[in-house]
C-alpha cells in the first residue's frame, strides 16, 4: 500500500506544499502566483480557453487570477511540489515575465530540477534550512524561469477546443462583471436553457457557474483595492448592489475584510 504524505511550508510571502494525494479539487483562482512541479500519469489541465492532457514531469506557471483545473480522474500516481508566491515577492525581484500567462517548461532544465528536489527535501524536512534557504532557493528557481522564457524555452499551453457555448459565456463574464450574470440572463445570450447551461458549465470547467462569477469578481476587487480604490465603489462595479453583501462575500473568499487589504 502506497504511503501518503502531505507537508507544507510558509516563510515571507513563499509557501512549498510538497504531496501525493490524488484528491480532485475543485477548478480554482488564486491571489498569489503559483510554480507547479507535478510528476504523474494522465494528468488534465483545465483552465478558461484550454484544455490538454499531460503525463509525466511537468512544471507550470500559473498566474494570479488564471482559473485552472487538475482533473486526475484517470491517474493511479501524482506527486507535486506546489510554490505560492505573493505579488510582493515577484516586485521585489523584477519577474514581471512569469505573470504573462499559464505556461507549461518544455523540456525542465537541470538547474530547475536541481532546485525543485531540494525543496521536495526542504518540505518533507520540516523546513530545516530556514526562511533563507526556502527564499533564495525560490529566487533562484524563478531567475532560472525567466532565463527559459527569454529563450522561449516556455510553452504556452494552446488547445482551445470545447464547448462552445461555455467559452461564449466566459467571455460574457469577463466583459461584464458589473452587469446582471444571472444564469437565466446567460442562458437568453448562449441560446439555451438555465439548466443546461449550469450542467454544461460544471461539466466542461469543474466549477459551478456561480461559483465561477464569484471568483472572478472577488480576484477582480482584490486587485483594485490593493492599488488603493475605495472598496464601496469596487462593490458596485462588481455587480453587487448593496456594500454588505460584498463585504460578505469578500471575507467568504478571502478571509479577511476590503479595507483591511487596502491598509496593507
Amino acid at each position: 500500500m502506497e504511503h501518503y504524505f502531505d507537508y507544507k511550508i510558509t516563510h515571507g510571502g513563499i509557501t512549498v506544499r510538497f504531496c501525493n494525494s490524488l484528491t480532485i479539487e475543485e477548478g480554482e483562482m488564486h491571489s498569489y502566483h503559483e510554480l507547479l512541479y507535478t510528476e504523474g500519469e494522465r494528468l488534465r489541465l483545465q483552465t478558461e480557453n484550454q484544455r490538454r492532457d499531460f503525463s509525466g514531469e511537468q512544471l507550470f506557471i500559473i498566474p494570479k487570477g488564471k482559473y485552472h483545473r487538475f482533473d486526475l480522474t484517470e491517474a493511479t500516481r501524482f506527486t507535486r511540489l506546489k510554490i505560492s508566491i505573493a505579488d510582493e515577492v515577484l516586485r521585489e525581484n523584477a519577474v514581471g515575465l512569469l505573470a504573462s500567462g499559464l505556461r507549461v517548461a518544455s523540456p525542465i532544465s537541470q538547474l530547475c530540477r536541481l532546485l525543485i528536489n531540494g525543496l521536495c527535501n526542504y518540505a518533507r524536512d520540516g523546513g530545516e534550512g530556514g526562511e533563507f534557504y526556502l527564499r533564495s532557493s525560490v529566487m533562484m528557481l524563478l531567475a532560472e524561469l525567466n532565463r527559459l522564457i527569454a529563450a522561449e524555452s516556455f510553452a504556452d499551453i494552446l488547445d482551445t477546443n470545447g464547448n462552445p457555448t461555455v467559452r461564449q459565456i466566459i467571455g460574457q463574464i469577463s466583459q461584464n462583471l458589473s452587469g446582471d450574470l444571472s444564469v437565466e440572463t446567460l442562458a437568453k445570450i448562449a441560446n439555451t436553457s438555465p439548466s443546461c447551461l449550469t450542467h454544461n458549465f460544471k461539466s466542461e470547467m469543474g466549477i459551478s457557474l456561480h461559483r465561477y462569477i464569484v471568483q472572478k469578481r472577488m480576484m477582480y476587487a482584490r486587485e483594485r483595492i490593493k492599488s488603493g480604490e475605495m472598496p464601496s465603489e469596487i462593490a458596485v462595479d462588481c455587480g453587487y448592489n448593496d456594500y454588505s453583501s460584498f463585504y460578505k462575500a469578500y471575507i467568504k473568499y478571502f478571509g479577511e475584510a476590503p479595507t483591511r487589504e487596502k491598509n496593507k
